[in-house]
């Protein structure tokens, strides 16, 4: 009787995850500029050149364009690093 009876493990089963649509996947590119803090005045004009550098890199994907990310971090307390992310 034993042999008619067949239970299939959990273990057995693949566990199949569903793929992710276009619209679900994010990818993410971003450009890096430093300088130094005492040349604050300038920064503004760093930022709009990255942002216009990292635009036209990008052109092909304008219209997936998702989200515009503008950072500051300070590095070795002497330079600062602007960093400008685009995530289609």
């Amino acid at each position: 009787m034993e042999d008619d009876v067949w239970v299939k493990n959990e273990a057995d089963v693949p566990v199949v995850k569903p793929k992710a649509t276009t619209s679900e996947v994010s990818t993410s590119e971003s450009i890096h500029v430093s300088y130094d803090t005492l040349a604050r005045l300038t920064t503004l004009d760093l930022k709009m050149d990255a942002l216009k550098e990292l635009i036209l890199s990008q052109q092909t994907h304008l219209d997936k364009i998702k989200e515009v990310t503008i950072s500051e971090k300070l590095e070795d307390f002497k330079r600062v690093v602007f960093i400008l992310s685009l995530t289609f």
